[in-house]
Formats: structure tokens, sequence, C-alpha cells
């Protein structure tokens, strides 16, 4: 088990959603056809998830891809890989190997202005 830090978003939906469940069935999130917990993402995919991207004209995806999603999300934001790596139960290695696209850098602009350059000279033969 690891703790997780939720955002402000996140909490709030939890907490408004334990208004309405947690008294009525012991969890906070349950499905909602049995009101029981969740038996696994199977279920809820095909009851709930793909039926709502269709909804939506959304291509399908997994509901395990909202992890890339979010990952990505806290490193566009600028936070510590580490602490991204620890909120997603990774390794720093293992989250870098797979996210590292995604951070932003301060140096971007040379980096890229590197490429101009070298391509700059492979035009003019320089």
């Amino acid at each position: 088990m690891r703790n997780v830090a939720l955002n402000s978003v996140a909490r709030a939906a939890l907490v408004a959603q334990q208004s309405e469940t947690l008294t009525k069935r012991g969890h906070v999130i349950h499905d909602p056809r049995y009101g029981a917990r969740w038996a696994g993402e199977r279920a809820f995919g095909r009851s709930y998830w793909a039926p709502t991207l269709a909804r939506l004209k959304m291509a399908y995806q997994r509901p395990y891809n909202t992890r890339h999603t979010y990952a990505t999300m806290m490193l566009m934001a600028g936070m510590a890989p580490a602490i991204c790596a620890g909120q997603m139960g990774h390794s720093v290695e293992i989250f870098l190997t797979t996210y590292a696209k995604w951070i932003p850098g301060a140096g971007d602009k040379a980096e890229m202005a590197k490429l101009e350059q070298t391509l700059g000279a492979a035009r003019t033969g320089t």
C-alpha cells in the first residue's frame, strides 16, 4: 500500500462522493448496479467507461491510461520527478524511462537552437 497525495480537485470529488456512498455502502466508490465494491476494471469499463466515452465522441482508451495523463500533467506542471514517481508507485528510474519526454526544461529553446544551427550549416554547406 502507498499513500497518494490528492490535489484539491480529486479530493473535492471524493469528499462529495463520500457523503453519497460511504455511510450507505461502507465504501466511497461502489458499483451502483449492485451497491457493492467494484469487482474489477472490466465491469466498470463495459458498463460506464466505454458508454461515457462514446457519448462524448471520444476514441476508446482503457481507464488505466488515465495514469499516463496524470503523470504527464504532473511533469508539465513542473513537479519534481521523484515526487511524481512516488505518486505513481514507480522507482524514479522507471518513471523517467517512461515519462522524461514530458519534462519541460528551461534549456528546451537552447537545445532546439543547436538543431537549427546544425540544419542551417547543412543547408549552406558550412
